[in-house]
């Protein structure tokens, strides 16, 4: 998703209206993976991954959330609309 999909211009241009945070938890040898895994859980309710979420930043509700890896048209979509509820 990194190298395909974030990139693309419908998708980086929303992205730039949020502030991202990235946690990766499926590197080898990680000495932080429990601790990432953990935060991961407070934040997106499970430890698989991919997972993408967006959160309130002042009351840190998840306005949305997806999991697993999609296409372009579809994260942008699911961005879109997780970034329209956090306007409500």
């Amino acid at each position: 998703m990194e190298t395909t999909v974030f990139i693309r211009p419908e998708v980086s241009g929303l992205l730039a209206k949020t502030i991202e945070a990235r946690l990766h938890a499926d590197l080898p040898g990680l000495p932080t993976r429990d601790r990432i895994l953990e935060v991961q859980e407070q934040f997106a309710g499970v430890k698989t991954l991919p997972v993408y979420v967006i959160l309130d930043p002042s009351t840190e509700q998840v306005l949305g959330r997806l999991d697993g890896a999609t296409s372009t048209e579809g994260f942008r979509t699911w961005l879109e609309e997780s970034i329209a509820a956090h306007a409500k």
